[in-house]
């Protein structure tokens, strides 16, 4: 009796274990099974976010905002779920191979900018997770999001939010960051662009004071945080001059070199652009309307290197200078890459291939590629060839 009393005892504890066992496996198999589930049906994957699916999942969208508002919610939640850096990454290559991310790409580091102040919780540790994808535009969503919140106690904290290394010195990447100090003023202000341009001029320097203005003056033809349908306050679409005789007169070239924005916004085409700059009596003026029909020109052949430089050239005489140089500078920033930039260069016309390297060296160099001339001149060799020396000509002014 005992034995067989043995026998079920050792049966019910080898039934137990396995029957354990089976619990253990049936509920590692649910938790698999839940997590496939989230992923592929609820759309939300603990996995990485990957371009693949967010293009697959954005592009089913009806419409274009519908599409844009899916792309701004994936990449966010990169930045949530991973980090900024991961999300300009995602984005540098979607707008590699993605025509409509290509064409909203500087609209949704905006975004990426701003989840990252949401995320990180100070501008100084956001602005370090950023670079320079897709002209910069991360730097101006941090401050999107982050100048109404400090609006109160602006004048003392507006100088110094800007001065941690990379930005420290004079150059582009510091020009990006007091650049968006201006588009977050102006949102900060209810688009009440002369209130934003006083607070721009509570900066230290000149040179910051009128970068930031740029900033303001770019907002309110590009309306980032309202959309594109929005109408600020002080937009005059019959008049694209305005605001710009209306300011002191060292935020002029900058105002002026929004025109043709404004003038594109109002439903005009490049040539009406450039006959609007050729009303400005004074030549520099003139010079900066049109390095903005030069950024312009971008948008509407959506980087289309050949296109771009034949617009150019079918301007005025005097405009062609400077229209080529903002290509060059223009398609360098968007790319983070001066091989895109010099390809214009490269491409125009002989007698404007030396200002064009010397633009791109002197502004881009240092931004992309430190502080480091023997670099510098290994760079210029390689792209700028028989022009290098111009290339490198204006890049060790940069302070």
């Amino acid at each position: 009796m005992k034995n067989q009393f043995d026998k079920v005892k050792l049966l019910a504890n080898y039934l137990a274990k396995y029957a354990l066992l089976g619990i253990f496996l049936g509920a590692a198999i649910g938790v698999a099974l839940y997590l496939v589930f989230d992923f592929v049906f609820l759309n939300r994957s603990i996995f990485p976010l990957t371009e693949a699916r967010i293009s697959k999942a954005c592009d089913a969208k009806s419409d274009d905002g519908q599409r844009l508002g899916c792309y701004k919610k994936e990449l966010s939640e990169v930045v949530w779920k991973q980090d900024a850096e991961k999300a300009l990454e995602i984005l540098a290559r979607l707008d590699e191979k993605n025509p409509f991310v290509h064409t909203h790409c500087h609209t949704l580091t905006h975004e990426i900018g701003e989840a990252g102040y949401k995320r990180y919780g100070n501008v100084g540790e956001a602005l370090a997770h950023g670079d320079l994808t897709c002209f910069a535009g991360y730097f101006h969503g941090v401050f999107l999001a982050a100048l109404p919140e400090i609006q109160n106690n602006l004048e003392a904290v507006l100088p110094t939010l800007c001065e941690a290394y990379p930005f420290s010195q004079e150059g582009f990447r510091r020009y990006q960051c007091v650049h968006g100090l201006g588009h977050g003023l102006t949102v900060a202000n209810n688009y009440e662009i002369f209130k934003a341009i006083d607070q721009c001029d509570l900066l230290k320097t000149q040179w910051d004071q009128i970068s930031c203005s740029s900033g303001v003056f770019m907002e309110n033809a590009h309306p980032s945080h309202f959309g594109e349908n929005y109408n600020p306050p002080h937009l005059k679409l019959d008049d694209p001059l305005y605001p710009c005789t209306k300011v002191d007169r060292k935020h002029w070239l900058v105002c002026y070199s929004m025109t043709s924005a404004i003038v594109l916004r109002a439903g005009g085409d490049i040539s009406e652009a450039f006959q609007v700059c050729q009303k400005l009596q004074d030549s520099t003026s003139r010079e900066f309307c049109y390095q903005g029909v030069g950024r312009a020109i971008t948008g509407v052949t959506d980087y289309h290197p050949e296109k771009s430089i034949t617009m150019c050239l079918e301007g005025p005489r005097d405009a062609s200078s400077s229209c080529l140089v903002a290509l060059a500078l223009g398609f360098s920033t968007n790319y983070a890459s001066l091989e895109s930039g010099a390809n214009i260069c490269h491409n125009g016309p002989e007698n404007l291939k030396p200002i064009c390297f010397r633009e791109l060296g002197r502004t881009m160099l240092p931004s992309l590629h430190g502080k480091n001339p023997d670099k510098w001149a290994q760079i210029c060799n390689r792209l700028a060839g028989e022009f290098a020396k111009d290339c490198l000509l204006g890049a060790p002014a940069i302070r």
